[in-house]
C-alpha cells in the first residue's frame, strides 16, 4: 500500500486483503478487504463512500430539514475525519451500510434493509447490532448470522508482525485491556463528551432508543484501546436527536458547531 498512512488495524485489513488469516476479530471482516484489495484508491474510494453514506442515511432516518442537518452533522464527527485520513479502515462503510438498512427498513423497504444488514455484518460484525438499534426493531439483528457463518467457515492467524505490545494483548485479552485502560478516562469530558460538539444537545431529546444506542456505542470501549471512532456508532441516532431538538432556524449553528468543534480531537 503505497502512499496512504496506515493504523495498526489498516495493517491488519491490508493482510486480509494480501489473503493472510487474522486474529479475532478481524478475520470476520471480510468484505471491504475482498472488494478493496491492496489498492490505495479504492480504499479512499470507500472511505469518502461511507462517510457519504452515513449522511444521506442518517438524513433519510429522520426525514426532512432536519434529518439534512443531522446527515451534516454525521459527516463533520472526528471519527470520519480519522477515517478520511487513515483509509484503510471500515467503520465509515459499516457504518452507512447500517444506517442506510436502517433508513430503507424505516420507510418499509424490508428486503433491500435485510441485505444491507447482511452487507454491513461482512464489514464489520458488530454493524448489524448498531442497524436494528437505529431502525427500532431487533429484526435487522438477524444479519449477525452472515458473520457467524464466517467465524465457523474462515481461517484465524496471528497477528501482523512489529505490532506494538498493547495492541497484540488487546486481541487476547480484549476485556481486560479495554476496562484497564479506559476506566481511568472514564469520566473525561475532553475524550468522552466533547468530541460530540453541539451533537450533545441530543442528550435533551434522551429516550429508551437513543439511549440504547448510546450504552451499545460506549460499551464498545470494554473491548477496545479506541474510544471516539467507537463510541461514535451512536451518532446517527444522536445527531437526530439533537436536529430534533431545538428550532430550525437554529439547526445551522448546531451543524457549525459540529464542523468546528475545538475539542474534536483526532477521532482515534
Amino acid at each position: 500500500m503505497i502512499g496512504l498512512p496506515l493504523t495498526p488495524d489498516g495493517a491488519r485489513y491490508l493482510s486480509l486483503a494480501q489473503g493472510k488469516p487474522m486474529p479475532w476479530p478481524f478475520c470476520l471482516r471480510q468484505l471491504l478487504p475482498r472488494l478493496c484489495g491492496s489498492s490505495a484508491r479504492l480504499w479512499r474510494i470507500a472511505s469518502w463512500v461511507g462517510v457519504i453514506g452515513m449522511a444521506v442515511g442518517t438524513a433519510a432516518l429522520v426525514g426532512g430539514v432536519r434529518g439534512i442537518a443531522a446527515g451534516l452533522m454525521v459527516a463533520a464527527l472526528p471519527m470520519n475525519r480519522l477515517s478520511l485520513r487513515y483509509p484503510v479502515l471500515v467503520d465509515a462503510p459499516a457504518m452507512a451500510l447500517a444506517v442506510s438498512a436502517a433508513a430503507c427498513w424505516h420507510h418499509g423497504w424490508l428486503l433491500p434493509a435485510m441485505v444491507l444488514a447482511i452487507l454491513a455484518g461482512l464489514t464489520k460484525e458488530t454493524a448489524p447490532l448498531f442497524a436494528a438499534v437505529y431502525a427500532g426493531t431487533p429484526v435487522l439483528a438477524a444479519a449477525l448470522l452472515a458473520p457467524v457463518i464466517v467465524a465457523m467457515l474462515g481461517d484465524r492467524g496471528p497477528d501482523v508482525p512489529g505490532m506494538d505490545r498493547l495492541g497484540t494483548e488487546a486481541l487476547s485479552h480484549p476485556f481486560r485491556v479495554g476496562i484497564r485502560l479506559h476506566t481511568p478516562r472514564l469520566f473525561d469530558p475532553f475524550l468522552m463528551l466533547l468530541p460530540w460538539g453541539t451533537a450533545v444537545v441530543g442528550l435533551l431529546r434522551l429516550d429508551g432508543q437513543v439511549g440504547s444506542c448510546l450504552a451499545l456505542a460506549y460499551a464498545q470501549l470494554c473491548v477496545a484501546t479506541d474510544s471516539v471512532r467507537l463510541y461514535q456508532w451512536a451518532a446517527p441516532l444522536l445527531c437526530g436527536a439533537a436536529a430534533q431538538a431545538v428550532p430550525e432556524a437554529v439547526l445551522p449553528l448546531l451543524v457549525a458547531g459540529v464542523w468546528w468543534n475545538p475539542w474534536a480531537g483526532d477521532g482515534s
